[in-house]
């Protein structure tokens, strides 16, 4: 499952907003608010689970996976990606 291409999903949408000075990401039925975490993670896709993690080890050592598998899981549970 770590190979699969994640993306984010149909009519899903990362965007900044100003007024707040924080992301959202907008979808057909809402918005979420995200946390700083969330929003660098979602700017990386499309990537694999994989690749997201080796990416986030890279900049951050090796603590800075924790938690992805877990908002990934919700992210997909949710259709906020594919």
């Amino acid at each position: 499952m770590s190979s699969l291409l994640l993306r984010l999903g149909r009519g899903v949408r990362l965007q900044f907003e100003t007024s707040t000075r924080s992301h959202v990401l907008l979808f057909p039925e809402g918005c979420v608010d995200l946390n700083e975490s969330a929003a660098s993670l979602l700017s990386l896709l499309p990537s694999t689970r994989s690749g997201l993690k080796q990416t986030l080890r890279e900049r951050h050592g090796p603590r800075g996976e924790e938690g992805v598998d877990d908002f990934l899981d919700q992210a997909l549970s949710s259709k906020w990606i594919r």
